[in-house]
Formats: structure tokens, sequence, C-alpha cells
């Protein structure tokens, strides 16, 4: 197993059908990466339960028993979770039901009051003023410890007929 994380899918990029996931996940299975088998698993439940798709489900959950037999305790434990997610999806498709959720469109409006430009622009030169007012009280102490530090030196080189 690589060491190292590898995106199944490029970030933002096409994500691929179930089936593309399910072949990833058993071509991966097949090399023996049962943690990347679980990233396709993964990946493919939930577009399959929207789409109410049994037969993508049924074999989700066969390649997650597999891993779960082929793979170590940690991987066995997300296995048997994933079987666990599966189990409320693959009924609610064999019945008919719709699954819990679902792609929903929505408009996005300006609300609200408006902001004006000045404001923020004020903010900023407050926020600045209490940095700079922070960073001369840091200054000082760090000042105030430099020169205990050196009083306390000279201080222990007299003392000992330096």
């Amino acid at each position: 197993m690589s060491p190292f994380v590898r995106f199944p899918n490029p970030p933002g990029g096409d994500t691929g059908g179930v089936a593309d996931e399910i072949g990833n996940a058993r071509r991966a299975l097949a090399r023996g990466d049962a943690a990347e088998a679980l990233v396709y698993l993964w990946n493919a439940v939930e577009p399959a339960r929207l789409e109410g798709d049994a037969r993508a489900l049924a074999a989700i959950a066969s390649l997650a028993q597999q891993v779960r037999a082929r793979g170590d305790e940690g991987q066995a434990r997300e296995a048997e979770r994933l079987i666990e997610r599966l189990r409320g999806g693959l009924e609610a498709a064999e019945t008919g039901l719709a699954p819990a959720t679902e792609q929903l469109d929505a408009e996005v409006y300006a609300g609200g009051e408006q902001l004006d430009p000045g404001d923020f622009e004020t903010a900023d030169a407050e926020e600045e003023g209490e940095t700079s007012r922070a960073a001369r009280i840091g200054n000082l102490v760090w000042l105030g410890l430099v020169l205990l530090i050196v009083l306390v030196n000279v201080l222990g080189q007299i003392r000992d007929g330096g």
C-alpha cells in the first residue's frame, strides 16, 4: 500500500459515473490496495443512492465485504461502516422509496442590507491601530526581558568577583 494519499479524481474535474468508481474500486482491490478501493466505494455511494440504483449499491456492498475480508483491522472497520450505510440505501432502492437526500435546484438572491465600502476602510484602519499598539507593547515586553537578563548576568559576575 502506498504511503501517499492519492486522489481518485482530480479536484474540480469530472468525477465520472458510479460504474467508473466501482470499476476503479475493483481494480484497486485486485492490486491489493484496500484503502484506495474504500475511497472509490465511498465516492460511489451517494450518487448510487440518489439514482436509486439497486445493482450499483449491491455491487458496492459486495466489494466492501471483500475489503472487510482482505483489509487490515482499520480497513475492515471502515468497510463495515460502509456496509451499514448501504443497508438503508439498498432497502430504499428495492422498495422504490425515494432516497433520504436528493438534489434540489435553488436560486440565489441578494437580500439583506447593502453595505457601504467605506465601512470596511474604517474597520481596517481601526484594526491597524490596535495592531500597532499591541506590537509596541510586545516590543517593550521583549526589551524589558532582555534588560532583565543582562542585569542578572552583570550582577552575577560582580558577585563572583568578576
